[in-house]
C-alpha cells in the first residue's frame, strides 16, 4: 500500500481464528452469579464474556466464542451459544453489553444534542440506518460517545437480561486509559489490536486528545495509520510512548513497531480489580474491555 507518511515494508499478521477459551469454575453457581456483574462484547467476530465478583472485586471467570462467518448470521450464533450454556441461564446481580464496532463518533458534552445523535454519525462517514443509534458520556473527559448497535442482538441479550445496560468499546478503553495517564507528563498512545481491525488511543500529559479505529491486515496497515494519527495531532513518534494490547499483538508486530518509536511495550497487566488464578492463562490485557467493563457502569 502506497503511504505519505514513510516507505514501510510490510510484515503479514496472523489471521488464523482464536480457539474457543471457557475459563469458568465448573461449580459456578447461582449464589455466585447473585453478587457478579457479567460484562458481554459483542463483535463481528467473537462473543466475549468475563465475571467480576462484586463482594470481592475480583475477576473470577472468563470465555471467549469465535464466530463462523461462513456458518450463519452473528444473532443465530449467540442463539446457539446461549442455549447451549448454562453460565447464561443465571440471574446476575447486574450486566453490561459492550458493543465492539467502528460505528461511532465523540461530541464535547456541552454541544451534544440528542435530538442530532444520527446527524452526528452521519457526518462522520460512520452511519448504517440499518442499525440503532444510542450515545453514553465518557465520564473521565466529559465526551458523549455517540454509536450504533444491532437492535436485534441487544432485544435478545435484554430477553435475558433485562436490565442490561450498553456501552461502546471506546467508552471503556478511554476510561481505562484515563485512569492510567493520569499522573502522565509525556506523549501516550494506545493501540488495541483484537478481531479485523485497531483501535488507536492518544494521550498528551494525560489529556485525551484522540480516538479512531482502522481495519488492517498487515503491520503495514498499523503502522501507516499509527504515523498518520500523530501526524494529524502534530506529534512526534520519536518523543511518544506506544503501549500495544489485544489477542491480535505478537512480537513482530511489535519488533515492526519499534522501528518508528523508542519507546514501544507490551501494556503491564492492569489492576483496576484482583483476577483469579484461573485467569491467568489469558495474556496480558488480551481482552481489555471485555474485562474493564464495569468502569462504565
Amino acid at each position: 500500500m502506497e503511504t505519505g507518511v514513510s516507505n514501510i515494508s510490510s510484515v503479514s499478521l496472523s489471521t488464523e481464528r482464536s480457539a474457543n477459551i471457557f475459563l469458568v469454575q465448573n461449580n459456578f453457581s447461582q449464589q455466585t452469579a447473585g453478587h457478579c456483574l457479567l460484562q458481554l462484547q459483542v463483535s463481528d467476530d467473537s462473543l466475549t464474556v468475563s465475571i467480576l465478583d462484586k463482594s470481592t472485586a475480583k475477576l473470577i471467570g472468563f470465555a471467549a466464542f469465535v464466530f463462523d462467518k461462513l456458518k450463519s448470521s452473528v444473532l443465530l450464533q449467540i442463539k446457539s451459544i446461549f442455549k447451549t450454556n448454562d453460565l447464561f441461564k443465571l440471574d446476575f446481580a447486574q450486566v453490561v453489553f459492550v458493543i465492539r464496532n467502528r460505528h461511532f463518533t465523540f461530541i464535547p458534552s456541552p454541544f451534544f444534542e440528542i435530538g442530532n445523535a444520527d446527524s452526528y454519525l452521519k457526518a462522520s462517514s460512520y452511519y448504517n440506518q440499518n442499525l440503532k443509534t444510542s450515545h453514553k458520556i465518557i465520564e473521565s473527559v466529559k465526551a458523549i460517545n455517540v454509536f450504533q448497535y444491532d437492535p436485534e442482538i441487544i432485544d435478545y441479550l435484554h430477553h435475558y437480561y433485562s436490565k442490561g445496560t450498553v456501552t461502546h468499546h471506546h467508552n471503556v478503553l478511554i476510561e481505562g486509559f484515563s485512569l492510567l495517564t493520569r499522573f502522565n507528563i509525556s506523549n501516550q498512545v494506545f493501540v488495541n489490536l483484537t478481531d479485523t481491525f485497531f483501535d488507536v488511543v492518544v494521550f498528551i500529559k494525560s489529556k485525551f486528545v484522540f480516538a479512531n479505529s482502522f481495519y488492517f491486515k498487515t503491520s503495514e496497515d498499523v503502522v501507516y495509520y499509527l504515523l498518520f494519527s500523530l501526524e494529524q495531532l502534530g506529534l512526534n513518534a520519536k518523543s511518544s510512548k506506544v503501549s500495544l494490547l489485544g489477542n491480535k499483538v505478537d512480537e513482530q508486530l511489535n519488533d515492526k513497531i519499534a522501528e518508528y518509536f523508542n519507546a514501544v511495550e507490551r501494556l503491564p497487566l492492569t489492576s483496576f480489580v484482583g483476577r483469579d488464578e484461573a485467569l491467568q492463562a489469558l495474556k496480558s490485557n488480551e481482552y481489555f474491555t471485555t474485562e474493564n467493563a464495569f468502569l462504565c457502569v
